[in-house]
């Protein structure tokens, strides 16, 4: 049987009750874990769906006539030609969608 050892900072009645009073319980963990994947869920598709919309502005501009827009969607495009492979995970930059 494991006794653990005395922790005078905790106060007798403490010792004796078997509180432990540094922990939060299973429930407060399992809601932190799952709190913690709803955000990084949320965030992560927000960046998803700004870098989506910043892809469809660029063709537009360049539909237009923007140079700047034209040369980053040629760009683009290049990336996309024969043997280019993205690592999605790797890199979100907007490109590699």
């Amino acid at each position: 049987m494991y006794i653990p050892p005395l922790r005078p900072e905790l106060g007798v009645a403490a010792q004796e009750s078997g509180l432990d009073l540094g922990g939060g319980g299973l429930g407060l963990s399992i809601a932190l874990l799952i709190v913690s994947l709803l955000l990084f869920t949320f965030f992560t598709s927000m960046e998803a769906a700004v870098l989506a919309v910043s892809r469809v502005r660029i063709k537009h501009l360049a539909a237009e006539g923007n140079r700047a827009a034209r040369a980053r969607n040629n760009v683009n495009m290049a990336k996309r030609g024969i043997g280019y492979q993205p690592q999605l995970g790797a890199c979100m930059d907007g490109d590699d969608f």
